[in-house]
């Protein structure tokens, strides 16, 4: 396509050279301003020419200059939109070279982009920026010397969409590896041409244009106010979508040298009321990041479409999720990751999962609280300090064929068997996840259980139940503590404590049964043999052995009383 630019204003300074003795060390400063298309340029220059070391400033000062007309000389196809880029520079570019020595080129000086607009080729919005400002401290990139004063952005807004091929957007953005490659590729050639036509330089010459061994990069200051990110996840059978507004960062001394890492706060809301707020540490050599995370009023529901297919026949209808937790990663030198999460405290209210076609919940917990969680990936451990639970009911019901409609909505259906073949040979196993509670107590829960598998359904309920669990571990051969005491269908109470240990399986409990009411269990007996039962209850207290056979068959003793009446 056809481009036209209009350069007006046009103005040259040439000022006067000399190579005279006198003059050498005297400063030559010539300029050049122009309007480009309206907008102004001007470049101030201070030279020395004819000193040895050839010292040379360079000022670029531009005002609202409009980018958008030079994307079409980018040497690739872009793929985006860019339709308004204003930028602002008071430049300083500066080059000198003492005999012997390397050449020194540095920058220094604010630069500004203002009413930043990228779109995709189609038009749609991607990001935004009212303001970015970077100031250049001391940029020295033939030294690797990379420290900026200060970074700021105002009001950015990203739309971040995730694709159904499960790749960003933005990522859309970039040119192919092969267009990116063909501008290298060009200036290759070109290279190998010309020093096929040059003498061999020197070899202290060529080390002069070798990349820097080492990186010295400061960011004194970065600040971002008010941004807003927009998600969309298209991945999903139902579609999500979520804005994350009111974005504000501080980030201060980002260093690659030094002991002191950078600090960091961050904070920020959803658009469902949802508040987060970081406060981190950052150090880049060697690399840490550490930082503890408050936040408040998760919605869970909200969350639907990614539980999905964790729960087939089930949803989450109603809670909130509250907490701190604290999380660190570090880099050993071959760059393997060693990352722990600390949930200092979780608090789960009002949860209520429903059953699909049911319409009260299954499971309802009114206040969980989770105290001390660590997860550490590398040791693959999950330790816990404490776990309370109040006032949580849980309502089952086995169905006709024997199933259970809660475990059959939290499971996925089995796979459809495919013809028999030859089995692949198994790849190791992966180290278990160990995973310990210190503590677990429900407190006033409740279970209510209805079979309808047998003649007449049958009807359990179980109430006011106080369970304490100590010293849980899923690491085999672990001894825990349990304690119990519930309320059996209204009358009736039920209470156990002892030593137990699940793999494998040895227990040693006390039992207390006080006024068991048999009646509602008469269809399990009926089913069993032709005895009726029209009333009687069951008392006992003893002790109850659990343990497991050489062949793994269940091996169990009940020394105690047992009372009819």
């Amino acid at each position: 396509r056809g481009l036209k630019h209009e350069i007006s204003d046009f103005g040259l300074g040439v000022p006067f050279v000399s190579n005279l003795p006198v003059r050498v060390d005297v400063f030559v400063q010539p300029s050049l301003s122009a309007k480009i298309n309206g907008d102004p340029i001007l470049l101030n220059a201070r030279t020395k020419p004819f000193a040895q070391t050839h010292e040379t400033i360079l000022d670029v000062v531009l005002r609202d200059f409009d980018l958008t007309p030079w994307v079409a000389y980018l040497p690739i196809e872009p793929r985006f939109r860019l339709p308004s880029a204003l930028l602002t520079t008071n430049l300083e570019l500066s080059f000198s070279q003492a005999a012997d020595a390397t050449p020194v080129l540095a920058l220094r000086g604010p630069v500004q982009l203002d009413r930043l607009v990228l779109q995709d080729r189609d038009g749609g919005p991607v990001a935004s920026v009212a303001e970015v400002a970077l100031e250049f401290a001391d940029v020295q990139p033939l030294i690797g010397r990379w420290q900026f004063t200060r970074l700021r952005l105002a009001q950015p807004e990203i739309a971040l969409v995730r694709l159904k091929d499960g790749s960003l957007n933005v990522l859309g953005l970039l040119p192919p590896a092969e267009a990116a490659q063909a501008p290298a590729k060009v200036v290759a050639d070109h290279n190998d041409d010309k020093q096929a036509d040059s003498a061999p330089v020197e070899d202290a010459q060529a080390d002069e244009g070798a990349a820097p061994d080492k990186v010295d990069f400061l960011l004194a200051l970065m600040r971002i106010r008010d941004g807003v990110i927009r998600f969309e996840d298209r991945t999903l059978a139902e579609p999500f979508s979520a804005r994350i507004e009111a974005i504000n960062l501080d980030m201060r001394d980002l260093a690659t040298e030094g002991q002191v890492p950078a600090e960091i706060r961050l904070d920020y809301v959803s658009d469902a009321g949802e508040k987060f707020m970081h406060e981190d540490v950052l150090r880049l050599a060697p690399f840490e990041y550490a930082g503890n995370l408050q936040f408040g009023s998760i919605r869970l529901p909200r969350y639907a479409p990614y539980l999905a297919a964790a729960l087939p026949g089930a949803q989450i209808s109603a809670g909130s999720l509250s907490g701190s937790t604290r999380y660190r990663v570090i880099l050993d030198e071959q760059g393997a990751p060693a990352i722990q999460v600390d949930a200092e405290t979780l608090a789960l209210r009002d949860f209520a999962l429903l059953l699909k076609g049911a319409k009260s919940p299954a499971v309802k917990v009114p206040e969980l609280d989770v105290k001390a969680a660590t997860v550490d990936l590398g040791t693959q451990r999950v330790r816990v300090a404490g776990v309370e639970a109040r006032g949580a009911a849980v309502s089952l019901v086995r169905l006709k064929n024997g199933d259970i409609d809660l475990m059959k909505a939290l499971l996925p259906p089995a796979p459809a068997r495919k013809p028999s073949v030859r089995p692949a040979p198994k790849p190791p196993a992966a180290p278990e996840w160990v995973v310990a509670v210190d503590k677990l107590a429900l407190k006033a829960a409740s279970v209510r259980f209805d079979d309808r598998s047998v003649g007449r359904p049958v009807v359990t309920a179980v109430d006011g139940i106080d369970f304490e669990l100590d010293g849980f571990s899923t690491e085999k051969g672990t001894p825990l503590q349990i304690k119990l005491d519930s309320r059996l269908n209204k009358r009736g109470k039920v209470a156990a404590s002892g030593p137990l240990t699940l793999e494998p399986l040895k227990a040693d409990l006390r039992l207390d049964l006080r006024t068991v009411d048999l009646l509602p269990f008469q269809p399990y007996v009926l089913a069993q043999t032709k005895i009726a039962i029209s009333r009687g209850n069951l008392s006992t207290q003893g002790r109850l052995n659990l343990s497991t056979g050489r062949r793994g068959q269940l091996l169990g003793r009940f020394a105690g009383d047992v009372a009819m009446a």
